[in-house]
C-alpha cells in the first residue's frame, strides 16, 4: 500500500527497518523459520496519519499468543503503577471512558475504578479467553 489509509493521497516514508521478523511465539529450534515482513512506515501527507504501508496477517501474528499481562506479581504491580501514574494526569468522573489498546487479558483495566467504562481492544487468543472480561469491562 503506497497511499493514506483515510485520505488516498500518497504516505511520505518515515522509517523503512527491512524485513523483520513478525512477532509470534515460535516453537522451540525454530527461530530462523519464522515469516518476515517490510517493516515500512509512512504518513498521510494531508491526514498527518502514520501508519504501516503494508499489513500483516493477524491469524498468523495472534493464533499461538501466549503471553498474559497478569501472569505474576511484579507485572501486575507494574501494570498497577501504570494506572496510577496515569490517573495523575487525568482526573476520572464516573462514567467516564477508558480504552486498553493492546489490553491482552485484562489485567490493567482492572486497576481503573469500576464507576468508569473500561474497553479493551486486543485481536489475541489470551483477551478471548480471559475471565477478566465480561460484565464490568468490555472486550
Amino acid at each position: 500500500m503506497t497511499k493514506c489509509r483515510i485520505t488516498g493521497d500518497p504516505l511520505k516514508e518515515c522509517i523503512n527497518l527491512g524485513k523483520q521478523y513478525v512477532s509470534n511465539f515460535v516453537k522451540p529450534g525454530e527461530h530462523n523459520i519464522g515469516d518476515m515482513e517490510s517493516l515500512r512506515v509512512g504518513i498521510g501527507t494531508k491526514s498527518g496519519l502514520v501508519q504501516r504501508y503494508n499489513s500483516f496477517s493477524p491469524e498468523k501474528m495472534y493464533k499461538r499468543y501466549w503471553y498474559h499481562s497478569g501472569i505474576n506479581g511484579s507485572m501486575r504491580l507494574e501494570l498497577k503503577s501504570i494506572v496510577h501514574s496515569a490517573m495523575s494526569y487525568v482526573r476520572l468522573e464516573p462514567g467516564d471512558t477508558v480504552l486498553d489498546i493492546a489490553s491482552n487479558d485484562g489485567t490493567m483495566l482492572t486497576y481503573y475504578p469500576t464507576d468508569v467504562n473500561r474497553i479493551g481492544i486486543d485481536p489475541a487468543d489470551v483477551a478471548i479467553e480471559s475471565d477478566v472480561y465480561g460484565d464490568d469491562i468490555t472486550l
